[in-house]
């Protein structure tokens, strides 16, 4: 989509997050990480994302701590100036 000086591209994108807590962390200390540094920033944002897909927390066995598994869709419109020459 455009218009004589501006070109409008709508986008889509499925986003995964991963977070892994410190050494012996419990898993509140990541439930609050997430709340308090991605969702609300997620919250703030000028992107539009209708709904959390997945949130988990799973032990990642190689690196003997928890991991925090988020997925969302987000979406919104770039804006580019269009500049002619």
């Amino acid at each position: 989509v455009y218009s004589v000086d501006t070109i409008f591209i709508p986008f889509s994108a499925i986003v995964e997050i991963s977070v892994t807590d410190s050494l012996n962390s419990p898993a509140e200390n990541l439930f609050e990480f997430f709340n308090k540094n991605i969702l609300s920033r997620l919250n703030n944002s000028i992107y539009n994302y209708p709904e959390i897909k997945k949130l988990v927390i799973k032990p990642d066995t190689n690196l003997k701590r928890l991991v925090l598994q988020c997925e969302f869709n987000i979406s919104g419109i770039f804006r580019k100036e269009n500049f002619s020459l």
